[in-house]
């Protein structure tokens, strides 16, 4: 969003675990459909259902608070998963937000296939999956010798359905990936997020192309850790954020009330 825009929000929650990060993925997506409507469509990914309705639930609030000034709507949305009742039918144009599980987009694109075998590369600008590590297998690094070789074996035989949908969406062929690296660009937005980033998982991630050589690549991390010296933590912040500005990252913020609403 530009810096003199905002997205009123009405957020209160009897939960008091809430997932912080989590809501700030919803508040950052439903802002670029908020300014770019569905000329910009963004997938999120999650593990399970109850988060695709967690995020639906935010996001709707949110848009619900916003009113009608920007160009996304409640019906800027659209939830994928199994057993949930289709907005969008396969063959009809995608939402600016889909939010879906990976075995429920995966059903979703092959019956699509049987309606339309000719979709659209890139499909989303911005792919996110939130609790990656809970989507994507990967070898753990002290596992021994023996367990490495049945895991890799097993990720090869069986691959699981965000790995494949990343290769599909964010994967780019040989002729455009020359091309990204090239002009240091990438068609395809990638964000990761997770509690945990072990180093198998790494490892992993940056096995696959997912990623393009020399483009920009940001991690952030926040630490868990609360007794910190109060300037150790301004001093990670300040850091953080002059990072992000150097990388043209684009921030959304979120005010809240004394309350909590």
């Amino acid at each position: 969003m530009e810096s003199n825009q905002t997205v009123p929000v009405s957020f209160r929650s009897e939960n008091t675990d809430v997932n912080f990060r989590s809501f700030g993925l919803a508040l950052a997506l439903v802002a670029q459909a908020y300014e770019h409507g569905s000329t910009s469509k963004s997938l999120l990914l999650v593990p399970h259902r109850d988060l695709a309705f967690q995020y639906h639930h935010w996001m709707s609030r949110i848009l619900n608070a916003a009113g009608n000034a920007g160009k996304a709507t409640l019906n800027s949305i659209n939830v994928i998963a199994r057993g949930h009742p289709r907005v969008v039918q396969p063959g009809e144009e995608l939402r600016s937000i889909t939010i879906a599980t990976p075995q429920g987009l995966t059903d979703f694109l092959r019956e699509a296939a049987n309606v339309n075998s000719e979709l659209p590369r890139p499909l989303f600008g911005t792919v996110v999956l939130d609790e990656v590590d809970a989507m994507l297998d990967y070898v753990p690094t002290e596992a021994t010798k023996q367990l490495k070789e049945k895991i890799t074996k097993r990720m090869r035989l069986h691959p699981r359905d965000a790995k494949l949908l990343l290769d599909r969406f964010v994967k780019m062929p040989s002729s455009a990936h020359k091309h990204a690296i090239a002009t240091q660009s990438q068609s395809v937005q990638l964000v990761l997020c997770s509690a945990t980033f072990r180093n198998g998982l790494r490892q992993e991630l940056f096995r696959n192309a997912w990623f393009t050589p020399g483009r920009n690549l940001m991690k952030l991390k926040v630490s868990s850790v609360v007794d910190e010296p109060e300037d150790f933590q301004q001093n990670q912040n300040t850091i953080v954020a002059e990072e992000m500005a150097a990388a043209g990252v684009v921030h959304c913020g979120l005010i809240v009330s004394d309350a909590g609403e």
